[in-house]
């Protein structure tokens, strides 16, 4: 069994206390008490034996970003770049009506104090960068809900598949409890939409979509008509990536990230989402949401 690991860039993260160990399994399903399970794909006759990985959350009920679930995803991120051969990674869900619904709500509501609250945020920054820059394909397998931070892990992604359902709902709704969202996640947002107007239209307003409705805005870029279809898409996907240079792939990749990384370095930004989070109004939104879900 791998443990999560003290590999963390930022100092600030070392007092953290760790999570529930992370396993990396090759055929077995999820243990119930891990948040999040890594295994090797069954690769199709055209993708290259042990090159892609399912990263599969398994965090009841809503798969949301506490400080074990960000610990334990950057520490599979870590495993993955230590495997060298890792061409592509697929995330999904266990859950059955649930991507992620992105921020546990209690940790940003009231926090003991600003420095924790800091802390908490450069955790999910951390988590954020290490998807991002990861020298592999990454996938997004979305079969439920993608609201706020759940959207922004999709979008973190190279690839976004949804299932056709008009019951999931897909959307960044940070401002609908006065979160103004950090400037490295609008430049994501841009990148990520069919146009600058379209990512404005939809997240100024805190809008949730449709899958339908989140290919034409260009949130998704394709969709499955079931959970077969979906990785079928994904096995697609993978095959036209795996026989491309990798070397060329992460060439453009790291051209295009240039600013939303350049965001992502800027301290000030992070200090403005902090105080953004801490500001009255937004304590009260967040306090009413907590109260209307208990």
């Amino acid at each position: 069994m791998l443990t999560i690991s003290s590999r963390l860039r930022s100092a600030a993260l070392a007092t953290i206390v760790r999570s529930q160990p992370l396993r990396l399994l090759s055929t077995a399903a999820p243990a119930v008490d891990n948040i999040l399970t890594l295994e090797e794909r069954q690769t199709s006759d055209t993708e290259q034996s042990s090159s892609s990985y399912t990263l599969t959350m398994s965090s009841p009920p809503a798969n949301t970003f506490t400080e074990a679930f960000l610990l334990q995803f950057i520490d599979a991120m870590h495993q993955l770049r230590e495997r060298r051969h890792v061409r592509s990674l697929v995330i999904k869900s266990s859950l059955p009506t649930i991507f992620s619904s992105g921020f546990d709500l209690n940790t940003l509501c009231r926090p003991a104090s600003r420095n924790q609250l800091k802390d908490f945020l450069k955790l999910f920054r951390e988590a954020f960068y290490s998807l991002y820059t990861a020298p592999f394909y990454t996938v997004a397998q979305i079969a439920g809900h993608a609201p706020a931070g759940g959207c922004a892990l999709a979008l973190a992604c190279d690839y976004r598949i949804a299932l056709d359902s008009d019951k999931i709902k897909i959307g960044l709704t940070p401002t609908k409890v006065g979160i103004t969202p950090p400037e490295w996640l609008i430049r994501l947002a841009e990148s990520r939409f069919s146009s600058p107007h379209a990512c404005e239209r939809a997240v100024l307003p805190a809008q949730l979509h449709t899958p339908r409705q989140a290919l034409a805005l260009g949130l998704v870029d394709i969709l499955a008509k079931d959970s077969d279809a979906l990785d079928q898409a994904a096995g697609r996907q993978l095959s036209r990536v795996h026989s491309t240079d990798p070397r060329a792939i992460n060439s453009v990749r790291s051209l295009l990230s240039r600013p939303v990384l350049g965001a992502m370095s800027d301290e000030t930004d992070l200090d403005q989402f902090v105080d953004s989070v801490l500001r009255p109004e937004c304590q009260q939104l967040l306090a009413g949401a907590l109260q209307r879900m208990a």
